[in-house]
């Protein structure tokens, strides 16, 4: 059955990173398509995703909250909840590489 998408999908090839803890590492992932409405990414086949995570990606100051839609081995099909992290940005190597990567807000 075909299922009409509410958002165009844009194919793309970026990096990012899965983050769903305050002291748990990120896992990495590829970005293979992105729309106003979601994503789908790869990551490592050991990679252990919550249902509920934050994603960046690399390049963008936007931290996008998504849930899980979808699983296939290591494509995980997603959404961006209607809310994300307006106004946070995140700070990358090439901007502090003696300092780890910390979040901090914007407006301050």
């Amino acid at each position: 059955m075909f299922r009409q998408r509410s958002h165009v999908r844009e194919l793309t090839f970026k990096t990012g990173k899965v983050t769903f803890g305050e002291n748990m590492p990120g896992v990495e992932c590829a970005i293979l398509n992105v729309s106003e409405g979601g994503a789908c990414i790869l990551v490592p086949e050991e990679a252990e995703i919550p249902t509920k995570f934050r994603l960046v990606i690399d390049g963008e100051i936007r931290i996008r909250l998504c849930c899980v839609r979808w699983r296939n081995r290591t494509r995980i099909g997603l959404s961006f909840e209607d809310r994300t992290l307006e106004g946070r940005v995140l700070l990358s190597e090439s901007q502090s590489r003696s300092e780890p990567t910390e979040m901090f807000d914007a407006e301050q």
